[in-house]
């Protein structure tokens, strides 16, 4: 008798200590709280940053300049080509087939120049924007990051859409707190919705 309640006890001392172990494991894989036993939650509006961050607006307003001055030079182009079709059917029926043959072919291949040359710039503008929104938003990055581990946040989750919290209180937005680092050349190195491109004229039909 005394056998078997020796071997019951020693069992229910093992069982003890494996309850006790695995809580204090899962005491240890839990994050650190602060010391009021709360998490520090931060939420960002990412248009809001890209609405205020003001290296934005004035990149945009640089690449908008350089829109302008190529429209231009696309602009007299098709200004040419039209004064070529208006010269060319003014005086055609007074040309020989050789000369209106000539002048045929000298439009078209300004308009295949003029075509070309407006493709070339959309594509170019395309891509110099797309390199100025992926170095805007690595600088978003860097600055929520910095705010984050700087100022103890657990997580910052991105709100405002569909993707990230559903509901959250305007007093975890830090999308201010964000702007005021980015505007203040607080990150080190260059992520609304996204601006609208820039566009060259269409293609003339």
């Amino acid at each position: 008798m005394r056998s078997f309640s020796a071997a019951f006890t020693n069992a229910c001392l093992v069982v003890l200590l494996l309850v006790v172990s695995n809580a204090a494991m899962a005491q240890e894989a839990k994050p650190t709280a602060n010391t009021s036993g709360q998490y520090k939650i931060g939420v960002i509006n990412r248009k809001q940053i890209l609405d205020g961050y003001k290296k934005v607006k004035a990149e945009y307003e640089k690449l908008q300049a350089e829109v302008e001055s190529r429209q231009a030079k696309i602009d007299e182009l098709s200004s040419k080509i039209d004064a070529a079709k208006k010269a060319y059917e003014a005086e055609k029926d007074k040309l020989t087939p050789a000369e209106r043959a000539e002048k045929e072919t000298a439009i078209q291949n300004d308009y295949r120049d003029y075509q070309a040359k407006l493709a070339s710039n959309q594509a170019d503008i395309d891509t110099k924007e797309k390199t100025l929104m992926k170095a805007v938003f690595e600088e978003i990055d860097a600055a929520v990051d910095k705010i984050g581990a700087s100022e103890g946040y657990h997580i910052i989750l991105e709100g405002g859409g569909r993707t990230g919290a559903v509901y959250f209180s305007p007093t975890v937005d830090i999308s201010q707190k964000v702007v005021d680092a980015l505007n203040s050349g607080a990150p080190a190195s260059p992520k609304a919705e996204e601006k609208p491109a820039a566009k060259t004229e269409k293609s003339k039909r």
